[in-house]
């Protein structure tokens, strides 16, 4: 009980000091977020915290109006408030949402339709119209604390960063609990699972806390992005968007150690565009350009989710798949033939593009660097064959070929 009792007093507050907090939190935040913004050279990341800005700006001008008013404030204050606060926690839910999503122009023109139906039963639930007023007011703000959770409640989907659990749970705590308060006080007979006060300290609280760790977690999300994303830039060819030469090599050792633990077979393909270096002459290296990303497409038809492909280098490309045969391999290598014979390009009627494709399968004895590199090498014995037999044809490394 002792713990109890100290908990419920911590969470005792005033409620204009919470006011004042709020006001001195978001107008440091917003003068940060600003100064931050004139250095800030993402084109994404600039309109994320435009966006925020707006969002803590007009928060902090909703508390500095109810600060400035009398302890009873005007109606009109109170609705320029709420006004400024529905809007400014808008836009901040709207910030999570494209920090976890990149939602349609459709979708957002829903979403700005709610709140600004949502936004126009608040103000009407200030007219004075008798006995209705407190439940026209009620269900105003009970929609627009709906139309706050879709942003929030994305940050909690499966596979999200700790930190975007975090600051989604803190948001939707907060607009449950104001949720719950409004059902609380429209409908007296309702149980009371909380008293009222101790709704109203826990909502403050939610409040200040939003304004300090939401402000600074957005920030942080937006960091843990681009860092992610820089991540990424370093594993991939910026034309393809294939994995590079790098990470093909460090990843295909840990698919060639889980084969050789479980005696399974792997087999890669090495995989050479025919005659590119006519392409290029022949078209411009900007057609051929457009044949790479077109080949890094076709690509991506044939292969499962646990093979591993890249770009090895020029017109060459790997495609590693684990626990699978000769057979296999040479199925899909003529399924990739077929495909790219298929091609078609608009801005070149006429033109289309083979490949060719050597093949190399083996159960692996290891994870090493000699033991890939080997299997790389016969692969490219075979396309070698492949190219001689007259090109747009895939070859298997046989027996004839070993030593």
């Amino acid at each position: 009980m002792a713990t109890i009792e100290i908990v419920i007093r911590l969470m005792k507050t005033d409620l204009q000091s919470v006011m004042v907090m709020l006001f001195w939190l978001g107008l440091t935040f917003t003068l940060l977020l600003v100064s931050y913004l004139s250095k800030q050279g993402s084109e994404r990341h600039q309109a994320i915290f435009k966006t925020l800005s707006l969002s803590r700006g007009m928060q902090t001008a909703a508390w500095l109006v109810l600060i400035l008013s009398d302890t009873e404030p005007h109606w009109i204050c109170f609705l320029a408030s709420g006004i400024l606060l529905f809007g400014g926690l808008y836009f901040e839910t709207r910030t999570l949402l494209c920090l976890v999503s990149k939602p349609s122009k459709k979708k957002r023109s829903f979403l700005d339709g709610c709140a600004a139906a949502a936004l126009i039963l608040l103000i009407f639930s200030f007219v004075r119209i008798g006995a209705i007023t407190d439940h026209f007011f009620m269900l105003g703000v009970f929609f627009c604390l709906i139309v706050l959770l879709p942003g929030p409640v994305l940050m909690l989907r499966r596979g999200g960063s700790p930190l975007k659990i975090i600051i989604g749970a803190s948001y939707t705590l907060l607009f449950l609990f104001c949720v719950y308060g409004v059902i609380q006080l429209n409908i007296p007979q309702m149980p009371e699972f909380l008293p009222p006060p101790l709704i109203g300290d826990l909502i403050r609280i939610l409040f200040v806390e939003i304004s300090f760790i939401g402000g600074l977690g957005i920030v942080l999300i937006a960091k843990e992005d681009s860092d992610a994303h820089i991540q990424e830039l370093a594993f991939r060819d910026p034309l393809t968007g294939l994995h590079n030469r790098r990470f093909f090599m460090e990843e295909a050792r840990t698919v060639l150690s889980d084969c050789a633990r479980d005696k399974a077979e792997a087999s890669l393909i090495f995989i050479d565009i025919d005659h590119f270096k006519k392409i290029n002459d022949e078209h411009g290296h900007h057609f051929g350009d457009t044949v790479l990303r077109d080949f890094s497409a076709v690509l991506k038809l044939i292969y499962r989710p646990l093979d591993l492909s890249c770009r090895y280098g020029g017109e060459e490309f790997l495609l590693l798949l684990p626990r699978a045969d000769s057979g296999e391999a040479l199925n899909a290598a003529l399924r990739l033939l077929d495909y790219c014979r298929s091609s078609r390009f608009p801005s070149k009627p006429g033109f289309s593009y083979t490949v060719s494709a050597g093949i190399a399968s083996g159960v692996p004895r290891s994870n090493s660097v000699d033991e890939l590199q080997e299997l790389i090498e016969k692969a490219d014995k075979a396309l070698y064959r492949a190219k001689a037999a007259g090109r747009d044809r895939a070859e298997i490394f046989g027996e004839s070929e070993r030593g």
